[in-house]
C-alpha cells in the first residue's frame, strides 16, 4: 500500500517528486513516485492515514478481483482461456496474466473482454467495483488538499 521512508523534510520532498511528476500522464509515473506522492500526501494530510491512498487501495483490491471476475464470466458461459484470447484477439500470455490476478488491464483490453463475454462493459465494471467492495452510489469522499 502506501509505504516507504521519508529523509529530509516531507515537504520538501513532495515538492520535489511532483516538480518530478508534474505534466507526466499516469502510466509514465514511476510505482516509486506514486508511492512517494501518497506517503508524502498522507504525511502532510494524516486524517485518514495510508487508507486514504485511494489509488493505492485500488491499485491493490483490482488485479485480484478483475482476475475473479473474468474467471467467473467465463466459466459461467463454458468458455476456455484460449477462446476468450481468440474472439478478444489477446496474446495468451497477456490474457492468463490477467485472468491469474497478475496483471491490470487497460480499459480498451476491458471493454473488448467484456464483449467477449456477452457482458455491457458498463455492467461488468459495476460487478468489478462491487466486488472491490465499492456499493452501488457509493465513492470516497475526496478533499482538496491544500
Amino acid at each position: 500500500m502506501c509505504d516507504g521512508s521519508i529523509s529530509g523534510s516531507p515537504v520538501t520532498a513532495f515538492r520535489d517528486v511532483l516538480r518530478t511528476t508534474d505534466g507526466l500522464d499516469a502510466h509514465q509515473v514511476t510505482p516509486s513516485q506514486g508511492r512517494a506522492l501518497c506517503l508524502y500526501a498522507d504525511v502532510l494530510h494524516p486524517a485518514g492515514g495510508a487508507e486514504s491512498c485511494w489509488p493505492g487501495i485500488i491499485r491493490e483490491k483490482l488485479p485480484g478481483e478483475l482476475g475473479f471476475l473474468l474467471g467467473s464470466e467465463r466459466a459461467h458461459l463454458g468458455l476456455d482461456r484460449a477462446s476468450v484470447c481468440v474472439n478478444a484477439q489477446l496474446n495468451r500470455s497477456v490474457y492468463n496474466a490477467i485472468d491469474r490476478s497478475a496483471r491490470e488491464t487497460n480499459l480498451s483490453t476491458f471493454i473488448v473482454l467484456a464483449w467477449v463475454l456477452d457482458q455491457d462493459p458498463r455492467d461488468l465494471l459495476g460487478k468489478l467495483l462491487l466486488g472491490m467492495g465499492f456499493e452501488p452510489g457509493s465513492r470516497p469522499v475526496l478533499t482538496p488538499q491544500h
